[in-house]
């Protein structure tokens, strides 16, 4: 946003805020719960096609 954008914004009253968005592979979304589900469910068909696939238990969070 430059400042004249800015000047504008403060003229018309208008406000803006960041929008917190959760990715998961290639896909965005809004709400954590649904980036959750679609990754609970993309690691259940990973580990059902492949037997070596890790576990939850293995996989570590940084």
């Amino acid at each position: 946003m430059n400042k004249t954008e800015k000047e504008r914004m403060t003229e018309y009253g208008i406000t803006c805020k960041e929008k917190t968005v959760y990715s998961y592979k290639q896909h965005n979304y809004e709400n954590l719960s649904d980036a959750l589900k679609y990754a609970e469910i993309d690691l259940s068909r990973c580990r059902e096609a492949s037997p070596h696939f890790p576990e939850e238990s293995d996989i570590v969070s940084s």
